[in-house]
């Protein structure tokens, strides 16, 4: 509006994120664990407070752990098989649409791309021998 960003024209987020960040507040290292939340309505649609509600801190720490394996193994696969490049976009995309929509455990592209990046194995080069 012209005064500004109006927090209570965003589809009522601005309720379920503050309800959110109580339930966080109430268990914050562990959480409330996997597949808690019932409804749609208390669904925080934010991968990050998702993670927070379903396990806490100790959780976090663990998909931080998981992202940063995955992240140094994607740019170990770009270095070796340049057409990879390709997966950036394909990558990308579930982690940005996690932010604002969604589940993760529901998102098939990102469960995709992780299994994907693991489970690659670059291809060995042939030495051929010098004909000398």
């Amino acid at each position: 509006s012209a005064d500004g960003i109006n927090i209570t024209e965003t589809s009522s987020r601005d309720v379920v994120f503050s309800s959110i960040l109580e339930l966080i507040s109430e268990k914050p290292i562990f959480g409330y664990g996997l597949f808690h939340i019932d409804d749609n309505q208390h669904a925080p649609h934010n991968i990050i407070l998702e993670i927070l509600i379903d396990g806490g801190m100790v959780y976090l720490f663990f998909w931080i752990i998981i992202l940063t394996l995955f992240y140094r193994k994607f740019k170990r696969i770009l270095r070796q098989d340049s057409v990879n490049i390709l997966l950036i976009p394909i990558c990308v995309l579930p982690f940005v649409e996690l932010q604002f929509s969604g589940s993760y455990f529901t998102s098939s592209l990102f469960w995709f791309i992780i299994v994907y990046v693991f489970n690659f194995k670059a291809k060995k080069k042939l030495m051929i021998p010098d004909p000398k």
